[in-house]
């Protein structure tokens, strides 16, 4: 089977193809927060749930997470409606 892929912080990477592979990129911190979306996410949302909350790695989720920082604080610059039209 050919590896999937993504785009993280504008390079293109290989996403895991395990739980073990992902769980060997959450850092302690992140532990708690990784197994209760293991433990709670129903089972035919579980692999989207992993690929998009958790395979991209450390980098990718940090990215992420800056990026809904300034979304909940207001900042929409960057952005644009479905109308392709700026919406910061």
């Amino acid at each position: 089977m050919a590896k999937r892929t993504t785009i993280v912080l504008g390079e293109e990477v290989e996403l895991p193809e395990t739980l073990a592979e992902i769980m060997a990129d959450v850092r302690p911190h992140e532990v708690a927060d990784f197994m209760a979306d293991v433990w709670h996410t129903p089972l035919d949302q579980l692999e989207r749930r992993m690929l998009l909350g958790w395979a991209i790695g450390p980098a990718g989720r940090d990215a992420d997470e800056a990026v809904a920082r300034r979304v909940r604080a207001g900042d929409f610059s960057g952005f644009s409606g479905i109308d392709g039209e700026s919406v910061g």
